[in-house]
């Protein structure tokens, strides 16, 4: 059965255009190989597009690339439980993932490539 393709991103536009691709490119593979480890998908997508810092704009921890960087960087819960918990939000709770995302994963990410 053959991969579906990946959704078109269209990044909002604080995104600069390196970063819209990296986002666009990270979903195309993660589509069509979705064995690959995560991290190895934002290794292939980033290579050559560290010279500088990379403006993603505000990406949420559950858009598609935002559960890519969190599969890849938190440590501490599964991409479902994040999934999990914003279908079904308690303030509180939301409030917590985004510290998390904001403290944590999206600075793990920006900090392993280089790119903040």
């Amino acid at each position: 059965m053959p991969n579906k393709p990946a959704a078109q991103v269209v990044p909002s536009r604080d995104v600069d255009p390196v970063a819209a691709a990296v986002i666009d490119d990270a979903l195309k593979v993660r589509a069509s190989h979705p064995a690959v480890p995560t991290l190895d998908i934002l290794d292939l997508v980033l290579q050559g597009r560290r010279t500088r810092p990379l403006n993603f704009g505000a990406v949420s921890p559950v858009s598609p690339f935002g559960l890519l960087v969190v599969e890849a960087f938190d440590r501490g819960m599964p991409v479902s439980d994040w999934i999990g918990f914003y279908r079904y939000p308690a303030p509180r709770v939301i409030a917590a993932l985004d510290d998390i995302w904001r403290k944590e994963v999206w600075p793990a990410f920006t900090a392993h490539f280089g790119i903040a």
